[in-house]
């Protein structure tokens, strides 16, 4: 299991993913959160297979569902999911992102 805690910034809203391997090129997907946009992306969103977690932006469910559910474009949970279920399948290593802004 991969669990990735997000502070998704000025909205206020926390959110927690979490990744688990169902098979060997599958996980099933998690989001918990308050945010409304989040919950409907978590309804939306059940499970990722490998092949999809490597598709561009415009072709990939985590983001084409994150615009259904109406998360904001620069919404980075969508990345978030992805990233953390590149952990779970083991294509790539556990290791914090950060953005900080230079005002």
């Amino acid at each position: 299991m991969c669990n990735l805690a997000v502070d998704a910034g000025i909205c206020g809203f926390q959110c927690e993913v979490e990744i688990v391997k169902k098979e060997r090129c599958k996980v099933a997907v998690n989001i918990y959160s308050e945010c409304p946009q989040l919950q409907k992306l978590n309804e939306m969103l059940d499970s990722l297979e490998l092949r999809d977690i490597f598709k561009s932006p415009n072709k990939n469910i985590a983001f084409t569902l994150s615009e259904k559910a109406g998360c904001h474009t620069s919404c980075i949970v969508p990345l978030a999911i992805l990233k953390c279920a590149e952990v779970e399948m083991g294509f790539a290593l556990p290791r914090d992102v950060m953005m900080n802004f230079r005002v």
